[in-house]
């Protein structure tokens, strides 16, 4: 993860009060989208939030980075079982890559680089999803993930 990005997530904790109040959206009837906690702990606080929807904005960025995040370590998971047991993998991966902005606001959130530079240059791989691989890095994506 970049410096930018980490920084960036420190300072919406201290926007939001480093989680010292309840921001759970009580106001009206919303769908469950699913029970969020963000947890702020260091040597003078111990802190946490939880909360289905919040309206507070810094609140909702962090939940988009945190959810961006756990997206790109799930798909580099998925390259990575792939890549082991299916040897057309790649051909499957990059039209999700492909989408990737579609999915994802944060430039700093595709797949990595390594994963597909890795199959590109793997003979064990089919040599159609080494050439989709190859047409992948000539994009130019830059990873979170390593």
């Amino acid at each position: 993860m970049s410096a930018a990005d980490l920084n960036r997530i420190f300072e919406l904790a201290a926007s939001a009060r480093y989680f010292d109040r309840d921001v759970d959206y009580k106001k009206g009837r919303q769908a469950n989208t699913g029970r969020k906690t963000l947890l702020y702990e260091d040597s003078t606080r111990h802190q946490q939030t939880e909360y289905n929807y919040s309206t507070h904005s810094e609140i909702q960025q962090l939940t988009k980075s945190f959810q961006s995040i756990a997206l790109t370590m799930e798909f580099a998971r998925h390259l990575q079982y792939f890549r082991r047991y299916q040897p057309l993998a790649p051909r499957k991966i990059s039209s999700a890559w492909r989408k990737w902005p579609k999915r994802t606001t944060s430039k700093n959130s595709k797949p990595s680089r390594r994963s597909s530079r890795t199959s590109a240059e793997d003979k064990t791989i089919l040599n159609v999803a080494r050439v989709r691989a190859q047409r992948l890095l000539a994009l130019g994506c830059e990873g979170l993930v390593e």
